[in-house]
């Protein structure tokens, strides 16, 4: 009984902990703007590619990524946002940089990445 109430403590202060750092980063415009449908890192319900509006999801990331630029998904959704713009050479630094970082390892850059590649 006493491992199971240690074992609960435990999981309760990791909860928590995290909870704490998600609360770091709130849901932003930028998320309900550009936030990818399939992309596990995502804090909303993500946008389809057509209803993508890149002239108010890039203001919206940007800002975004200036007030938290440690946040992944946030850098993520900005390169969506230029790539939808065609503004490819800004979209392709920023997924070069989250696809080859072994910190954030983010799968979705890593895919519109290849994407990218693949499009030409």
């Amino acid at each position: 009984m006493r491992r199971i109430a240690a074992t609960l403590a435990v999981v309760g202060a990791l909860l928590f902990s995290a909870g704490s750092a998600w609360a770091d980063t709130p849901v932003t415009e930028c998320d309900r703007l550009a936030a990818h449908p399939y992309d596990p890192g995502k804090v909303t319900e993500g946008v389809d590619w057509d209803d993508l509006d890149a002239d108010y999801a890039i203001p919206a990331c940007q800002e975004a990524v200036d007030n938290w630029p440690a946040e992944v998904r946030l850098q993520f959704q900005l390169a969506r946002a230029f790539q939808k713009a065609e503004h490819y050479s800004d979209a392709l630094r920023i997924y070069i940089r989250l696809a080859a970082d072994p910190g954030p390892d983010y799968a979705a850059a890593q895919s519109n990445l290849g994407i990218m590649y693949d499009n030409g």
